[in-house]
């Protein structure tokens, strides 16, 4: 080409993005996903196969059927299926309003759910260990195991919870506190079990907060209503929890379990909550002593991270997953 020539790109020219090799496979991994949890392997290995209700689908498959058609007993406490709550049944209600009152229909969204946690293993692996190889590779292995394999493949709750678990986790690494509370509660929503995700979130924002106060740690001085406040929160919090406990393990509609007359709960639940009312308190009106005399009141580094992430805490993980929590019950109201 003769020197000073400028050569024009054509105007029918599209400029394609860069595919990186990992997108590939794990795209491929996803159809491996799909058709081991839809697909199958032979007739037999068909999602819709058995065609009738078979294991825990008696119960829960059973329940989101009467769901469906609105019948009374899906909500009674000797139904079919009261001893988690309803959003997995709702699930399957819905999988059977759009694809029929058949097996394929109370199965579809559970399978949709095993390969959502495909995906979501893959994004949790890749952001813990900053590594698309260890995504795949986790990916990879969750496709292909089997117990998840299978639960993806019955209507029961398992798989459900498992999805919501996962996605509250990469959620919560990634510091998307709206998402992962609304996954949580999802995740309890479907399964009691749930619950216990809630035990590493607090270990998680714990140790989130220490990291935190080391970096602001030679930035002022926290005084102690800096203290009392997030403290009394803390307080607050695991006093309602106990409470709650408490509460459902007399309830009269209880089956006697693992709670079940501990009555030291509630005397533990009563002391941590008035412990926390009077340390909020204290911090409060400290506050307002400092503002009627300065006109303003300021918070140390340390102490307004505290308090963000305590609060955080609050709103993210407990009043929004309760939320979640109590509209799934909405549909037992509307019937």
């Amino acid at each position: 080409m003769p020197d000073g020539v400028q050569v024009r790109a054509s105007p029918f020219a599209i400029a394609l993005p860069q595919v990186k090799v990992a997108h590939v496979i794990l795209v491929l991994i996803l159809i491996l996903a799909v058709l081991t949890r839809f697909v199958g392997f032979g007739v037999h290995g068909r999602l819709d196969q058995p065609t009738d209700f078979y294991f825990d689908e008696v119960y829960f498959a059973k329940t989101g059927e009467e769901i469906l058609h609105g019948d009374p007993r899906a909500w009674e406490f000797y139904g079919h299926e009261n001893t988690h709550p309803p959003l997995s049944k709702l699930f399957m209600a819905g999988g059977m309003l759009f694809f029929g009152d058949n097996s394929f229909g109370w199965r579809f969204f559970g399978a949709l759910a095993g390969v959502g946690s495909v995906l979501f293993m893959y994004l949790l692996a890749r952001r813990l260990f900053d590594s698309d190889i260890a995504g795949l590779a986790a990916a990879f292995l969750l496709t292909c195991e089997g117990l998840a394999l299978a639960q993806s493949r019955i209507a029961t709750p398992d798989t459900f919870v498992l999805f919501f678990v996962l996605g509250c986790v990469y959620f919560l690494v990634t510091q998307r506190f709206l998402f992962a509370g609304v996954f949580f509660g999802a995740a309890v929503a479907c399964k009691w079990i749930a619950a216990l995700a809630g035990i590493p979130i607090v270990l998680y924002l714990l140790w989130l907060l220490i990291m935190r106060l080391r970096e602001a740690r030679s930035e002022g001085e926290v005084r102690w209503p800096e203290v009392a406040l997030p403290s009394g929160l803390v307080s607050l919090y695991a006093g309602i929890a106990l409470v709650i406990v408490g509460f459902l393990s007399r309830h009269p509609d209880q089956k006697p379990g693992l709670f079940d007359g501990l009555g030291v709960l509630d005397v533990a639940g009563w002391l941590l909550l008035i412990t926390g009312i009077l340390s909020i308190a204290s911090a409060l009106i400290a506050f307002l002593s400092e503002y009627r005399e300065q006109r303003s009141f300021t918070f140390s580094p340390q102490g307004k991270l505290s308090l963000e992430i305590v609060v955080a805490f609050g709103v993210f993980f407990m009043l929004l997953p309760g939320f979640v929590y109590f509209l799934t019950y909405v549909p037992m109201l509307l019937n």
